[in-house]
């Protein structure tokens, strides 16, 4: 309920002696307001000390300006980093941050998901390092969601084309058809490995209506959401080998983990920082899609 003492766009044409409609795209920032006028309408807004009612803004543009964090534990330092990584880049591009834990139970994990369904965010990033086998999240639609899935250090050029090939294993067997190997930057080392790695899981596979590309993180973030072969598996190389997975609307199959891959604690924080930078641009490219669409 709106308190009696609450300055609205009314009570500042009034004061003005213009219409609502003005004052609310002046404040809104629509250039077809006269400068001069916005002028005078932005100094009463300051003087009769209004304040923008943003949520309700919001809900009109089907826009919520928020997006949704899942971990499985908040007092762990890979969650700790990953949602600090989210926040910083979130808040960067106008956007603030619901965070939610599992506690590494299904119940909670699906729990967490309606929770941020019912709150209308605009996207949806999962952190799942700790490699539960949970079954797919049921996301809202028109909320995409991106799912860090795994992250290891990479402490020699064979083990990456051993853990490349077994996270391109693990997105196939996902379900993914367009998988893509994307470097830090140009220069890191391990994109030959890694690209080797991901090559062998494709020449096992069954299914031959797949692919695999090496792209710059710029391309594939202009790339992320152009049908029909928008990428729906993405290794990350850099200090850290991570794995994506993007949800399309289609059945994801319900894969159980690699244990190998289970223990992330030797990834320090500032490592693991990059890939909540990466996971977090990649949702806000596809959220810009699905506003335009």
């Amino acid at each position: 309920m709106q308190a009696k003492n609450e300055v609205t766009i009314y009570d500042i044409a009034a004061a003005l002696g213009i219409s609502s409609s003005t004052v609310s795209r002046a404040l809104s920032g629509v250039p077809l307001v006269h400068k001069e006028t916005r002028k005078r309408i932005l100094a009463t807004a300051r003087q009769m000390g209004y304040r923008q009612n943003v949520f309700a803004s919001r809900l009109r543009s089907q826009h919520t300006g928020m997006l949704g964090a899942v971990v499985h534990r908040l007092n762990t330092a890979i969650a700790s980093c990953f949602i600090s990584a989210a926040e910083h880049v979130a808040r960067r591009n106008g956007y603030s941050l619901i965070v939610t834990q599992t506690l590494e139970d299904e119940v909670a994990y699906s729990s967490a998901i309606e929770h941020l369904n019912h709150h209308r965010v605009d996207g949806i990033l999962i952190c799942n390092t700790d490699n539960k086998s949970f079954d797919p999240p049921i996301l809202h639609p028109g909320s995409p969601a991106v799912i860090i899935e795994r992250a290891t250090l990479r402490k020699d050029a064979n083990e990456t084309v051993i853990i490349a090939r077994e996270f391109a294993r693990y997105l196939l067997d996902k379900g993914c058809k367009n998988i893509v190997l994307t470097p830090e930057h140009a220069s890191v080392p391990g994109i030959e490995e890694a690209s080797f790695g991901c090559q062998a899981a494709l020449a096992e596979n069954e299914n031959r209506d797949c692919r695999f590309t090496i792209q710059p993180k710029s391309k594939l973030l202009g790339d992320v959401t152009v049908a029909p072969r928008s990428p729906d598996g993405i290794i990350y190389i850099g200090s850290v080998l991570a794995m994506l997975s993007i949800p399309h609307d289609k059945p994801d199959r319900h894969v159980h983990r690699i244990g190998i891959f289970n223990d992330v604690s030797d990834i320090c924080s500032d490592k693991f920082a990059s890939v909540g930078d990466f996971a977090t641009e990649i949702l806000l490219s596809l959220m810009k899609n699905t506003l335009r669409s």
